[in-house]
């Protein structure tokens, strides 16, 4: 299908153009909907699918059937009009004259209407220079490594601890008779044995909080290693390695939070946040799905409810919008452009040959997605941008907090 459009005006989060469908198109319509109708009901007299229009006109009614030829070519029409427009809607179309309901098709004529196409606001950045953002070290640091050492060391006293308290508990049962003269003896003990008591509570709970030293024994004996050094080694390691696979990821969060704070107080439209929140439902679902989960049994295993759940979810598809608008007037600032070749090389590796390929960039034009595909683009170069100049500082932020 063929159509034309006219410039677009924008006024407030909406552009409004005027869509013409030629007469071939309609006129294409209002003939597969006479059929489909032909098909679907028996008129007497003729065989299925052979009643003439004007019976179909006295039974059904001619309203009704331009009325679905009319939805025929605004289906088909609707996803090339985001094509050509380069757009990608926020909401629902609205379609005819404010306060009027669009006009029906009729036979052998263009079909005009004017469309209204609510889109995202374009957010102003109060400034476009490269953003400042402090980094943790690219290397392992002494006090990273001290402070995982620290953890673990903790971790298994008191894991040590608890073994030794129920020892001390299985103990105390085999001698009860023990116990009830300790506990008689207890009795009649002024006020200072009572606090003698409390005070052996809270040694105990400074010792099962006190965290050890590492030695080559407690290395071996706790953790399998030949001595402290080969311990602290492989701790360094396993730390340098998570900083591989994540610091990258970290300096794109830090980018965009540097980048969303140039938006001031501004708020991303509702719509635009349930049509995040709608996607990242959908992701979700499909990822528990892939793993045999339900909802019910993630948030059991989690120890939330459902309110808490939705609500996070909220927050993030509200972040997420913020970071879109933000990326977007970055985006226009540096004039990013995506073209159709870019489009193209997203396909690359995807499909067998050039003809899939090809054949498959065709349905998202149909369907009115190679937009949205664009918009990812000129996201992902934004995004690119923001990370590639960003001024950092280096600052080693576990050894400040441990000061």
């Amino acid at each position: 299908m063929d159509i034309k459009v006219s410039t677009p005006k924008k006024e407030k989060d909406a552009l409004h153009a005027t869509l013409t469908v030629p007469a071939a198109a309609v006129d294409e319509a209002i003939a597969q909907v006479y059929k489909e109708i032909a098909h679907k009901y028996k008129f007497q007299g003729f065989r299925q699918g052979k009643a003439p229009r004007p019976v179909i006109d006295s039974m059904v009614g001619r309203p009704a059937v331009l009325a679905d030829a009319t939805n025929v070519v605004l289906e088909q029409a609707e996803p090339l009009l985001f094509h050509e427009l380069d757009v990608v809607p926020m909401g629902q179309v609205t379609l005819g004259k404010e306060g009027e309901n669009a006009p029906h098709v009729a036979l052998g004529e263009d079909y005009v209407v004017d469309v209204t196409i609510p889109v995202r606001p374009d957010f102003e950045l109060s400034d476009y220079k490269p953003v400042a953002i402090q980094m943790p070290p690219e290397k392992a640091t002494p006090a990273e490594v001290e402070q995982q050492t620290e953890m673990l060391l903790s971790l298994q006293a008191n894991l040590g601890q608890d073994a030794a308290t129920a020892k001390d508990s299985k103990d105390a049962k085999d001698t009860d008779k023990e116990a009830e003269a300790a506990d008689k003896g207890s009795k009649v003990a002024d006020k200072g044995g009572k606090d003698t008591k409390g005070s052996k509570a809270s040694n105990k709970t400074a010792k099962k909080s006190a965290t050890p030293k590492l030695t080559d024994e407690i290395a071996k004996e706790a953790f399998g290693f030949e001595s402290a050094a080969a311990f602290t080694e492989a701790i360094t390691k396993e730390i340098q390695q998570d900083k591989d696979a994540h610091l990258g990821r970290l300096k794109e969060t830090r980018a965009l939070e540097a980048l969303v704070k140039r938006l001031g107080d501004k708020k991303p439209p509702e719509a635009y946040v349930d049509e995040v929140f709608q996607e990242n439902a959908r992701m979700f679902m499909n990822n528990l799905q892939a793993q045999g989960q339900t909802v019910d049994s993630f948030i059991q295993m989690r120890g939330i409810k459902m309110e808490q759940l939705l609500d996070d979810m909220k927050k993030q598809a509200a972040e997420q919008a913020l970071q879109g608008l933000a990326l977007d007037a970055l985006a226009r600032e540096l004039k990013i452009q995506p073209t159709d070749d870019d489009v193209k090389e997203e396909f690359a590796g995807v499909y067998k040959s050039d003809k899939e390929r090809d054949r498959a960039l065709e349905e998202f034009v149909r369907s009115g997605r190679v937009p949205a595909i664009k918009e990812a683009i000129k996201r992902q170069r934004a995004l690119k941008w923001l990370v590639d100049n960003a001024q950092v500082t280096e600052v080693d932020e576990i050894a400040e907090k441990r000061k």
